[in-house]
Order: C-alpha cells, then structure tokens, then sequence
C-alpha cells in the first residue's frame, strides 16, 4: 500500500463519516424538509459516474483504493436518498386520542388560573377541564389554551368558534 493509496483511503473514510450526522438526523427526526432531494440524486449520480472509472481503474490493475471508498461513498448516498424518499412521503399523523394542554382563565384582578384539560386535535374540543375554585372578586376577563408550547384562543360555544379555534 503508497502514501497515495492510505491517503485516499483516510479521505474516502472522512468523506463516508461526513455523512453520518445527517443519517441519524433524518432517522430521529423522521424529517427531511429541509433537505433538498435533487441534491442528493445529483451527489448520487455523479458518485455512479465516479463507480464507473473507478471499476476501470481496477481492472487496469490500480485504484483499488479508490474503488473501495467511492463504493461505500455510493452506497451511504443512495441510502440518503431511500431515507429522503421515504420519510419525505410521510404525512404527520394526528393522535386518534385527546392530548394534554392546559387551560388559562385571566380575571380582571390579575389573577391567572392554569387547569389541565384535554384537547381532541381533530373537532378542536376542549374536555376534562380541571375545575380550580376562583378565589376572588374579579371578573373573568379571557380565557386560552395552551398545547405544546403555544397559545390559542378558545370560544365557550362550538357554534361561535371562528375556523379553526378551539372551543368546550
């Protein structure tokens, strides 16, 4: 083995490790949005390009190196572009059960009361209110959901619920 073959070989790894960060990342995510899939086929077809004069390399009896690397390079990048195409299909599934969120009432006297409740994502009903007793005079003065980290407005009636706002 030369200098030349270890180099490429030590490159053909680095190249090949490169890619893993955002193989784990497309597996634990499940998403691939903000990846562009023509970049991905135009790296794939160009590493098949690269396959072909390498396997001529071989076959004229050096490039050995280059063959083994550019063949895990093209297989790392074809299973990229599977994983885009698969997970790019996938449409985000709503919970066929009501999730948890919390329910905020505000009283004219500053006081902020948050009671857990459940949320059906699909009707936008509200349920299982967890009733606090108002300690106080004031007036109730707005009320709100909270669900996964942000705030929506809710209406008390189904039928006086703009589209899309959540309603008990």
């Amino acid at each position: 083995m030369t200098l030349f073959d270890l180099s490429q070989l030590l490159g053909g790894i680095l190249l090949a490790l490169g890619y893993i960060p955002q193989i784990i990342q497309i597996k634990t995510t499940h998403s691939c949005r903000d990846l562009n899939p023509k970049t991905y086929l135009t790296i794939f077809v160009g590493v098949c390009l690269m396959e072909v004069y390498a396997i001529n390399l071989w076959l004229n009896g050096s490039g050995y190196m280059f063959l083994i690397t550019n063949t895990v390079s093209l297989a790392i990048v074809y299973y990229i572009c599977m994983l885009i195409l698969v997970e790019q299909d996938k449409k985000v599934i709503k919970p066929l059960y009501p999730v948890e969120a919390f329910f905020v009432s505000e009283w004219d006297d500053g006081s902020v009361y948050v009671s857990p409740c459940k949320v059906d994502l699909e009707t936008k009903e509200i349920s299982e209110i967890v009733m606090v007793p108002y300690i106080g005079n004031g007036t109730l003065c707005g009320e709100h959901l909270i669900l996964h980290g942000q705030e929506y407005s809710v209406s008390d009636d189904k039928q006086a619920a703009k589209d899309g706002q959540f309603w008990y």
